[in-house]
């Protein structure tokens, strides 16, 4: 089990109290395919021999890798013989793990890479050799490296796997694509760890043709696709506008009017901007009832608790007389006569304007008779 409680598939041994270990354990048959050179990546984990109570001289830390090149799978009844293989390497660990690590389910995982070959036959075995360690084997990995298939300076460059010599460089040579012509050979050097190297001439458009993304098109067809190209981006930047304002729409909120002064007026000509409507009432207020009077611009209101008299009444104004603006109202009154002066006999009191009429009706029907 792992530090995670999940189950791990292993080969282990651990023979450790007994001397002269010799413990094998050796793979399939493995097709070498295009590969000259094979890398083996091992995870082991393997267990400190002093952690182990009353082991001596027998307990080892190490364990080696072999190889053996064969055309064909070896018959099943064919013996195991330790002298048909070839050593790669004695391989040890850089963390060992403790009886602690054990209790506590920490997992000291090691890594380590080996180079097998060079290989010249079909196949290969590989062979694991214990010889008294407590070791744990975990996974094995065969790899072999090469340089992709590239295209570089209008030129294609095809798989290709380096030599067993891992200081000579492969040369490639590349092909030209289509309606291209070569200028200088287009030239790449594979390098031992699977890099492209060197990169030596090119090649380029014929006549007519020009070159986009790596590929030589027809002059006509790249200026259709570029037309093409701009009425799509065209339209998703109208698509993107009316989505845009649709949003706006949803999420704007009505902006209220600036409100005027109090006795500030609309200037004459000057309507209201539409979309700037008042307040609108709550459901169930009613309307405040306007008072009367308030027409117009408004009068100094009276002190609080000070009452109009009873039986007086406002001045009404002549008809078609207006009062100037600014102008307050004027309470006119009559002349007071002096203590214990009486008014002369025959003369009465000056009649208003109805007064007037009167006699007018009377010098009317004076001349009619």
């Amino acid at each position: 089990m792992d530090e995670q409680n999940r189950p791990i598939h292993t080969f282990q041994v651990c023979h450790v109290m007994e001397p002269n270990q010799n413990n094998w354990l050796r793979s399939g048959w493995i097709r070498r395919q295009a590969a000259q050179r094979v890398y083996v990546e091992l995870r082991f984990t393997l267990r400190d021999c002093n952690s182990i109570p009353w082991v001596s001289g027998t307990c080892k830390e190490t364990f080696n890798l072999f190889y053996l090149q064969s055309e064909e799978p070896l018959p099943t009844t064919a013996r195991f013989r330790a002298t048909d293989y070839a050593k790669v390497d004695t391989i040890a660990a850089d963390e060992s793990f403790t009886q602690t690590d054990l209790g506590d389910r920490v997992l000291r995982l090691n890594t380590e890479v080996r180079e097998v070959g060079p290989i010249s036959r079909r196949g290969f075995y590989l062979a694991f050799q214990d010889v008294g360690a407590c070791i744990a084997l975990v996974s094995v990995k065969v790899f072999y490296k090469r340089c992709p298939s590239t295209m570089r300076n209008l030129a294609v460059f095809p798989d290709t796997v380096p030599h067993m010599d891992s200081s000579s460089l492969v040369e490639v040579r590349g092909a030209c694509v289509e309606n291209a012509e070569e200028r200088d050979t287009p030239k790449l050097y594979c390098g031992a760890d699977g890099d492209w190297l060197v990169p030596l001439g090119r090649c380029v458009c014929s006549i007519g043709h020009e070159e986009t993304d790596g590929h030589c098109l027809d002059v006509g067809r790249v200026r259709d696709e570029e037309g093409r190209r701009k009425k799509r981006e065209e339209e998703e930047r109208r698509r993107r506008k009316r989505r845009r304002k649709k949003k706006g729409k949803k999420g704007k909120k009505k902006k209220k009017g600036k409100k005027r002064k109090k006795g500030k007026k609309r200037k004459k000509g000057k309507k209201r901007k539409k979309g700037k409507k008042g307040k609108k009432r709550k459901k169930g207020k009613k309307r405040k009832k306007r008072k009367k009077g308030k027409k117009g611009k408004k009068r100094k209101k009276r002190k609080k608790g000070k009452k109009r008299k009873k039986g007086k009444k406002r001045k009404k104004r002549k008809k078609g007389k207006k009062r100037k603006k600014g102008k307050k109202r004027k309470k006119k009154k009559g002349k007071k006569r002096k203590k214990g002066k009486k008014r002369k006999k025959g003369k009465k009191r000056k009649k208003g304007k109805k007064g007037k009429k009167r006699k007018k009706r009377k010098k009317r029907k004076k001349g009619k008779k």
